[in-house]
């Protein structure tokens, strides 16, 4: 798959607004902090999840 940057014309004025920040600064998250704050949530990575969804 190529990546083709497109312009934001045709885009709301919001999602316009978050595209350019994600180009801007990026999205980035300390997930371990996350979880030291919520330990009860049964945390599981994507590669997890995914899988869990092809078992149905």
């Amino acid at each position: 798959m190529r990546y083709e940057r497109i312009g934001l014309g045709a885009r709301s004025d919001d999602i316009a607004a978050m595209y350019r920040y994600l180009d801007r600064t990026c999205y980035q998250v300390d997930t371990a902090a996350v979880r030291a704050q919520f330990p009860e949530v049964a945390w599981r990575s994507f590669a997890e999840w995914a899988q869990q969804q092809l078992r149905g």
